[in-house]
């Protein structure tokens, strides 16, 4: 599978993977160690806190910046709840 990156804002990264679900998973994962990993400035260590929000499709249906406000609302809940990763699912929207 591939990858696409785009710059959606100062601090946000939005990724496009197009593998199978299972390669996705990994890569999400490979990310998740990679982004705890500290970053060397100078010689001080400095370490990001960095969450996920991701949406999977499997057809693209509606137009491609819904699916970028869906993987923006499960960004929130990652930062609302301090994980590392979080899927979008309806119930995020639900709930605001």
């Amino acid at each position: 599978g591939g990858q696409v990156a785009y710059h959606t804002d100062t601090a946000q990264l939005a990724l496009v993977l197009m593998g199978s679900e299972e390669h996705n998973q990994k890569v999400l994962e490979q990310l998740s160690e990679v982004v705890q990993e500290p970053v060397l400035f100078n010689e001080i260590p400095i370490h990001i806190e960095a969450r996920m929000g991701y949406v999977a499709l499997n057809k693209i249906k509606k137009d491609p910046h819904v699916y970028l406000q869906r993987a923006e609302a499960a960004l929130a809940l990652a930062q609302e709840r301090d994980q590392d990763v979080t899927v979008f699912s309806p119930e995020i929207v639900s709930q605001k």
